[in-house]
């Protein structure tokens, strides 16, 4: 086809309140199903059933898109059918204190267990000192002791008799027992009288002395050892009489819990634990009125030691406590954590301490839990860019996915920093399914560049940003806006404000042949066309409300655009929409600032002469060129050289650059118009202004589709309309880009009226009559153009080039210049 220029009704507005069968939306029933993403309803249906090693969801889209949304609605209609997870609690290693034990329980026991144990060991607590005091106790100590003192009493006597028989007598003094020699009398001797005896007599008496000393020390021997004969007695009774209590009180947790293994070998752990530690059990039974007082006589000193005396006594029972590290509701279904903020405690749990006087303590009732634990048995959901962007978390959660256990370390460690003494809890066995979102680039990129990625996130749902516009999903999205005025307490929409989001939506995507799955920016456009109606005082949101929020969206949204219109109007900025210019024409770009992007015209020219260069672009000079770009402009020179250069070598130089222009250029859009704008001053034949040229184009002349095609019509029109339309002005575009077109109602408007004009094409040539007044012409069979055709004059102006450039460079020769070039610029530059 050829020149096409487009009827009203090629354009018009998609939908009407007419192709609604309801009077509004309360007549409707609200959407429950999801609508455009088949796709990835089937990959998450897959994702979330299977069970295997690895088979991690990863849900591919971009924000706006419902997706989490979508995630939350399956889970939730799926996890509450699903078994409830295990408990998990923490409790002391009695062999290993610094790697705590972990206990899997089923759901729902964890806290009883936690509380039998504590009644219990608060039971044991008072229990145990009063058996050291009952009357049955004293008894049988006594009989132990009994015959332990007899013995003792026996070993006394023994020895006094002994050391008698020497004329020697004990007697206490600063430094212990001391020998004394005995008078005849049978008293003490006194030193002077000792010193008065003979020398031999002294002698004498030193020698016994030193022989009662043996006696003495070998009884001692005797009676220390006896005391520890008493003393181990002692304990074994102890042990006994506590043994008999304790497994009273904690054996019947073993029949309770029987199913759980390792709670009965702990139970036992625990009980030769308190038999061997019986002291820490009479220390709370002691008398605390009586501990206070002689504290408080002691001063500030005192009351501080007697404090942490308690204070640590009261933690040393803490070994018995039971940590409820994950408790789960038995009746409560797979649990359902969204982890927003992945840091590496906060998923995988953290051990605190406890500062008492100066120094940092911890035990294992101080683990606490991460959100890769709570949701163990169940889901995690957590943003992708969140987990990677926070040290340590991604290469710990695939270790836990690989390993298939999450191990919990302070993060200091896990990093290869920290090297001071704290606990390893033992690992808790990993269930959990993880679910991350996150930008298709940011999946590509992992993929790529993670070995471990395709090993733990086995399925991609990824959500598509439109869907086919079908009656079907019309009729959804009429549905999806009963749901969400239900569900954000909105006023019903009427038929024509339903035709009206439906068109939107489509303009979003810039597709009249689809329709926008970025559900959140529909949602924000009901949300505010219920404030408009509501403040228009009327009971239901008609398309003029719709339309208002649009315009509102725009408007607080569109500085930027209309201060560059404002510099257009002023001539700051240089745009002519009438009149007709040798190598000029107006090419049209689309500006994008944050969330809102607009298309304006950019005055685009062209310079031609004898050279050797080809075709250049000044922005790529000037390295302000983006590749894409770059790539637009030697597809011109291969198109160029295709056509004119095929017995001859091209001998040109054409500047080509978009004035006014001081950032970065990028994109192909503009090779069509460059191209228009090269031949308008090669054929010296001038290009009318009033007609902007949006479009690429390949090697062979081809117009091809490109982006933002409605925002580029609609930022032509607003400059024709504020310089004055004149019925002349229009868009060329490609013929590919007509389905992109979902323009505004003023332009739709002008459309109707003939006061401005669309036309399509499927190649270049097909614009050039329409914009310099000249048929494009044909290759006759001679190889010549058709007389007086834009392509005829453009061949004989590169004619002239190459002719002049051979003229010039045999001049050269001849008069023996050895600076001038040896021939001209290859063909295609």
């Amino acid at each position: 086809m050829a020149l096409e220029e487009l009827s009203h009704e090629q354009v018009a507005a998609l939908s009407t309140g007419k192709d609604f069968d309801f009077k509004t939306t309360s007549d409707l029933k609200p959407l429950k199903e999801i609508i455009g993403q088949d796709r990835a309803v089937k990959a998450l249906e897959f994702g979330l059933s299977i069970r295997h090693v690895g088979y991690n969801i990863f849900v591919a889209g971009y924000p706006g898109g419902g997706r989490k949304h979508v995630i939350e609605r399956f889970l939730q209609q799926r996890a509450p059918k699903e078994e409830a997870p295990p408990d998990w609690v923490y409790v002391h290693n009695f062999e290993n204190p610094d790697r705590p034990m972990a206990l899997r329980l089923d759901a729902g026991v964890g806290a009883k267990f936690a509380e039998a144990v504590e009644k219990r060991i608060h039971k044991l607590s008072h229990d145990i000192p009063k058996l050291f005091e009952s009357e049955t106790y004293t008894t049988r100590r006594k009989l132990v002791t009994k015959q332990f003192r007899e013995k003792r009493d026996s070993l006394q006597e023994g020895l006094t008799e002994r050391i008698r028989k020497y004329d020697l007598g004990l007697q206490q003094t600063p430094i212990g027992v001391g020998i004394i020699p005995l008078k005849d009398d049978g008293k003490p001797m006194k030193p002077e009288e000792f010193e008065s005896l003979p020398e031999e007599r002294q002698q004498e008496i030193q020698q016994k002395q030193q022989d009662a000393q043996n006696e003495i020390d070998s009884t001692m021997r005797a009676l220390r050892k006896l005391d520890a004969e008493i003393h181990d007695k002692v304990d074994e009774l102890d042990q006994q009489v506590t043994r008999e209590l304790v497994e009273d009180d904690l054996k019947p947790l073993c029949a309770e819990f029987k199913q759980y293994g390792r709670v009965c070998q702990h139970i036992t752990a625990m009980i030769d634990d308190i038999v061997n530690n019986i002291p820490l059990f009479r220390q709370q039974g002691g008398g605390e009125e009586g501990g206070g007082a002689e504290a408080a006589q002691q001063g500030p000193a005192g009351i501080q030691q007697a404090l942490l005396a308690r204070m640590q006594g009261d933690h040393q029972l803490d070994r018995y406590k039971v940590n409820v590290f994950i408790s789960n509701d038995p009746k409560g279904g797979a649990p359902v954590i969204e982890e927003l903020n992945p840091t590496y405690p906060n998923m995988f749990g953290r051990i605190e301490r406890r500062y008492m006087f100066g120094a940092l303590t911890t035990d294992f009732t101080m683990i606490k839990a991460g959100s890769l634990h709570r949701a163990n048995g169940g889901y995690l959901i957590m943003d992708a860019i969140d987990i990677l962007m926070r040290p340590g978390s991604w290469d710990a959660m695939k270790r836990a996915v690989l390993t298939r256990q999450i191990a919990m370390e302070d993060l200091a460690h896990a990093l290869g920093y920290g090297y001071t003494e704290t606990l390893q809890p033992e690992p808790i066995e990993m269930q959990a399914k993880i679910i991350l979102i996150g930008s298709p680039m940011i999946y590509t990129m992992l993929y790529q560049l993670d070995d471990d990625f395709r090993n733990i996130i086995k399925v991609k749902a990824e959500f598509g940003r439109d869907m086919d516009r079908s009656d079907n999903h019309l009729a959804q999205l009429a549905s999806f806006a009963r749901r969400q005025a239900e569900e954000y307490d909105l006023l019903p929409l009427d038929a024509a404000a339903v035709a009206e989001v439906a068109n939107y939506s489509s303009r979003i995507v810039e597709d009249r042949e689809k329709i926008s799955t970025q559900f959140t920016q529909l949602t924000d456009v009901l949300s505010e066309a219920d404030h408009w109606a509501r403040s228009a005082k009327s009971k239901v949101i008609q398309a003029k409300h719709v339309q208002k929020a649009i315009e509102e969206r725009v408007y607080r949204s569109n500085l930027a655009e209309e201060k560059l219109q404002e510099a257009i109007k002023r001539e700051h900025l240089l745009i002519d929409t009438h009149g007709k210019r040798v190598g000029q024409i107006n090419g049209l770009s689309v500006y994008q600032i944050g969330d809102y992007d607009f298309g304006l015209p950019s005055r685009l020219t062209a310079s031609t002469h004898i050279g050797s260069a080809g075709v250049v672009h000044i922005e790529r000079r000037s390295e302000m060129s983006g590749h894409i770009h770059t790539k637009g402009v030697e597809t011109i020179s291969g198109l160029l050289g295709e056509r004119f250069c095929q017995d001859r070598p091209l001998a040109l130089e054409a500047k080509l650059t978009f004035e006014q222009s001081y950032g970065g250029v990028d994109g192909d859009s503009a090779s069509a118009a460059e191209y228009y704008a090269l031949v308008s001053s090669l054929a010296q034949v001038p290009i009318t202004q009033s007609i902007a040229v949006t479009g690429s184009m390949n090697q062979k002349g081809d117009s091809q589709p490109i982006g933002g095609v409605t925002k580029k019509v609609e930022g032509f029109f607003d400059i024709c309309r504020m310089q004055g339309l004149k019925g002349k002005q229009g868009v060329l575009i490609p013929r590919s880009n007509v389905q992109n077109l979902v323009l505004r109602g003023d332009v739709l408007e002008a459309v109707k009226k003939g006061k401005f004009h669309i036309w399509a094409i499927d190649n270049v040539d097909d614009g050039i009559e329409l914009l310099m007044g000249l048929p494009a012409g044909e290759r006759e069979k001679d190889g010549t153009w058709t007389a007086g055709s834009l392509n005829e004059k453009v061949d004989a102006q590169l004619k002239r080039y190459a002719e002049k450039a051979r003229q010039f460079v045999a001049s050269g020769k001849k008069n023996g210049d050895d600076n001038l070039p040896k021939q001209p610029g290859k063909c295609c530059g």
